[in-house]
Order: C-alpha cells, then sequence, then structure tokens
C-alpha cells in the first residue's frame, strides 16, 4: 500500500564537475541526494563535517546551511527530492538526517544508474519521461528507506500514521469502490469526526482524497493497460463510464480515450527516434 500513497517530486537533477578548492555556501530548497562518482567532497554544517568518497551516498535535509568544498576536485550526481506520504506527512523527514553512508555493491549500483538516468531525462519533456523519472524517484527513495532504517517496506505506513488511518487507507487503496460511510465505520468515530481527524492528517476531506486517488489509479491504467475505458471506470469506482470521462476531463484537461491515444503517439514518436538515433550510432 505505501507506495500506492507515496508520492515524490524531483525538483532538480545534476551531475557536478567541480575543480580542485571550489566551493559554495547555500542552504538546499529541498531534501539532496548525492552519490560520488570520484574525487572528495567535504560538506560542513552546524559543526559537524563529513568527507565524501567515491562510492559514498549523502543525503542532507533542505533549507540546512551548509559549505561545500571539493580540496582536489571530484564529480558526483545530485538529485533534489520531496516526498510526501498522503498528502501532508513529509516522508524523508522520518529518516536520520544528515546522513552519509556507503551502499552495498548491489545498492550501489541501482543508486547510481538510477539517478542517472533522472538526470538525463529531467527536466521531463514527455509524459512518458514524466512516468519514468517519478517511477525511479519513488525506487529510490524505497531504496534509501531500505538502506538507512533497514525496516521492512511494506509496513512503513503503520509506523508513520495511527493505525485507524493506515486500516482506512489500506481498505481505500484494495478497494477504490469503497463508500466514505463504510471507512468511517471501519475507523469507529462519528461522520464528523473521521472528517475532521481525516483531514488533519490528509490534508483534504476523505471524499476528495478518495476521488483524486480514483482519478490517479484511472489515469495509471490508461498509461500501463489496454483495459477498455469502461472497466477502467467500473474499477476505479466510477458510477459510469460518461460519468468518469467528463470527471477525468475537468480534472486533466483531456477525455480518457484521448489521453491514451497522445500517450501511445508520444511511445511511437520517441522509439522512433531511438530507432534512428542506435542506426547512427552504428
Amino acid at each position: 500500500m505505501i507506495a500506492k500513497l507515496l508520492t515524490v517530486r524531483v525538483v532538480w537533477a545534476t551531475r557536478h564537475h567541480w575543480t580542485p578548492r571550489q566551493q559554495w555556501r547555500h542552504p538546499p530548497s529541498a531534501y539532496a541526494l548525492w552519490f560520488v562518482l570520484n574525487g572528495t567532497v567535504a560538506i560542513f554544517s552546524q559543526h559537524q563535517q563529513w568527507h565524501l568518497n567515491a562510492g559514498d551516498a549523502f543525503l542532507f535535509p533542505p533549507h540546512r546551511e551548509r559549505l561545500i568544498i571539493t580540496p582536489n576536485g571530484a564529480e558526483w550526481l545530485s538529485v533534489g527530492l520531496e516526498a510526501q506520504f498522503g498528502e501532508k506527512v513529509d516522508f524523508l523527514a522520518h529518516f536520520p538526517l544528515p546522513v552519509a553512508w556507503q551502499p552495498k555493491n548491489e545498492d550501489r549500483q541501482k543508486l547510481q544508474i538510477w539517478m542517472e538516468q533522472i538526470i538525463h531525462l529531467f527536466p521531463p519533456k514527455t509524459d512518458v519521461a514524466h512516468i519514468v523519472v517519478s517511477g525511479l524517484a519513488q525506487a529510490i527513495v524505497g531504496l534509501c528507506w531500505q538502506m538507512l532504517l533497514g525496516t521492512d517496506w511494506s509496513i512503513a505506513s503503520k509506523l508513520l500514521l495511527p493505525r485507524w488511518l493506515s486500516a482506512v487507507l489500506h481498505r481505500l487503496h484494495e478497494n477504490p469502490k469503497v463508500t466514505v460511510a463504510e471507512l468511517v465505520q471501519l475507523a469507529h468515530f462519528s461522520p464528523a469526526q473521521f472528517r475532521r481527524l481525516f483531514r488533519n492528517w490528509m490534508g483534504v476531506s476523505p471524499r476528495a482524497y478518495l476521488n483524486r486517488y480514483r482519478l490517479t489509479l484511472s489515469k495509471r491504467l490508461l498509461e500501463l493497460t489496454d483495459l477498455p475505458v469502461a472497466h477502467i471506470a467500473d474499477q476505479c469506482g466510477f458510477d459510469s463510464a460518461s460519468y468518469f470521462s467528463r470527471t477525468f476531463k475537468k480534472a486533466f484537461g483531456i477525455a480518457p480515450s484521448l489521453y491514451r491515444l497522445r500517450l501511445k503517439e508520444a511511445n511511437t514518436v520517441n522509439e522512433k527516434k531511438e530507432r534512428k538515433g542506435q542506426k547512427y550510432e552504428r
């Protein structure tokens, strides 16, 4: 369930090439994840210091002053991340930050490859690139959770949310056809108390969250499957295919059938460009 609740946004993605004794003093605007390729990067912040070498990873919180120095020059990958669990829970705030570590070989390879792919695609210029970047960013956050906290990824929601809300969200994501009334019964609160507590945690009303989830799920199914639009509407809990089409168009500015068509056309164009590029490389 946690993957369905987690939203990860990439704020920046850069490959740094710094010369000897280059330095920079500036707080990051988002969580900064680094992976050092070669050289040494020294970071100083609030009476703490870290000296990162090739193969080291580093995760630094936003809005905290820091001084970065490369004594002999360095090259490293940097990705700025924001991760929300639900609507308002700062997921990365649960990490012990700032933290530097050296991932194991398999994890190190994944982290480097995924970060390089994000840097290559950022900022995403197509819907397909946006999907890839979002998926890779979520995978990176999950990998960091496993490397740093050692807790089963599947039970993370139970550590971050109260038991009643974890149960409600699990039911909602397991069955998008569920009604708000059924969720109220599951939580064992009065309807007014349930709405108030849910909004306090998630930032939106239960109805708004349920509608948003149904739209997000339908969009994902349009992107990843060939299921008929009417089938997707029913599976995601919409009363009818026509109501689904109106709701989808109001939310995204395009009808679901046309959205799928445009996405397939974009995929075809990108595949032709890749084949053309591979032809010239030969």
